[in-house]
C-alpha cells in the first residue's frame, strides 16, 4: 500500500509541475513577440522620421565618386544684355568702289583721226577712214563696263574708181574696267551709202546694211581720268553685196562728267 501510494505521489507531482514548466518557456516567446514586433516598428518610424529630406542644396554623388554641388538657379540682372557674346572673327572690310574714270558714268566722244582698212576678198581694196562717236558710258558693281552711242564715218575709196562710203549708225560696247583701263567686244549697226561716180555704175548712190564686229581697249590719262585713248580692230560686212572689211580704228576721245 505504501508503495502505491508512493506512485500516485509521484505521478501527481509530475503532473502538477509539468505546466509550470512550460509556461516560462512559452510565456517569454509569447510576450516578446509583441514587444519586438512593437519595437521594431518603433525603430523604423524612428528610421523614417530620422530620414534626411532632400533639398536643392543637398550634394549628390557623381559618376566618378565626388560630391556635386548644385548651382543655384541664374538670377537674371538688367546688365545681360550688355555682357559681351562669344568672340568671333572680325569681318573683312569691304574695298571702296572705285568712282572715277571708266567708273564714273558719264557721256564721251571720240575721234578717229585715221581707220586703216581693207578688203578682205580683195586687199587690193583698201580705204582711209575718218569718224567721230558719241554716247553715255556706264559702270555697275566693282568690274561691269559699257558704252552705248552713235558713229558717223567717211571712207574713202581708192580713187580708180572713186567711191566714196558714208556710214552712220549705233554702236554698242560691253566689257570689264577699273579706273583707267576699259577692255570690251565692240558691235556696231548701221547704214553704208555708197557714193559712186555716174559714169561707173550709172547711178550715184548705193545703200548697204552695216555690220561690224571686234573688240577694243581704252586708257583714261589725266588727273581726272578724263582723257581717252583707245583702239579697235573689228571686221565689217555689208549686204548686200560683197563686202568684208578688216579695219584698225585708232581714236582719242574725252570724257564729261
Amino acid at each position: 500500500m505504501r508503495a502505491l501510494y508512493m506512485h500516485i505521489l509521484f505521478v501527481f507531482a509530475v503532473l502538477s509541475s509539468a505546466p509550470g514548466e512550460s509556461a516560462p518557456s512559452v510565456a517569454p516567446a509569447e510576450s516578446a513577440s509583441p514587444a519586438s514586433e512593437s519595437g521594431a516598428s518603433g525603430e523604423s518610424a524612428e528610421l523614417e522620421s530620422a530620414a534626411p529630406v532632400e533639398s536643392t542644396e543637398s550634394t549628390e554623388t557623381g559618376a566618378t565618386g565626388e560630391p556635386a554641388v548644385a548651382s543655384p538657379p541664374p538670377v537674371a540682372s538688367a546688365t545681360d544684355d550688355e555682357k559681351p557674346g562669344p568672340a568671333r572673327a572680325p569681318a573683312q572690310p569691304e574695298a571702296p568702289l572705285l568712282t572715277e574714270g571708266f567708273r564714273r558714268p558719264g557721256t564721251y566722244l571720240h575721234v578717229a583721226p585715221g581707220i586703216a582698212s581693207f578688203n578682205v576678198l580683195d586687199p587690193a581694196f583698201r580705204q582711209y577712214a575718218w569718224g567721230v562717236s558719241g554716247g553715255r558710258s556706264v559702270a555697275r558693281g566693282r568690274r561691269f563696263a559699257a558704252q552705248l552711242g552713235g558713229f558717223f564715218e567717211h571712207l574713202a575709196g581708192p580713187r580708180d574708181p572713186a567711191v566714196d562710203l558714208l556710214r552712220l549708225g549705233g554702236e554698242f560696247r560691253i566689257g570689264a574696267s577699273n579706273e583707267r583701263v576699259f577692255g570690251y567686244g565692240l558691235i556696231r549697226t548701221g547704214l553704208d551709202i555708197a557714193v559712186i561716180p555716174k559714169d561707173v555704175y550709172f547711178q550715184r548712190a548705193a545703200l548697204f546694211f552695216l555690220l561690224s564686229v571686234g573688240a577694243g581697249v581704252q586708257g583714261a590719262l589725266g588727273p581726272r581720268r578724263r582723257f581717252l585713248l583707245g583702239v579697235e580692230p573689228s571686221f565689217d560686212f555689208t549686204w548686200p553685196g560683197v563686202l568684208i572689211l578688216f579695219r584698225t580704228r585708232a581714236f582719242i576721245g574725252w570724257r564729261f562728267g
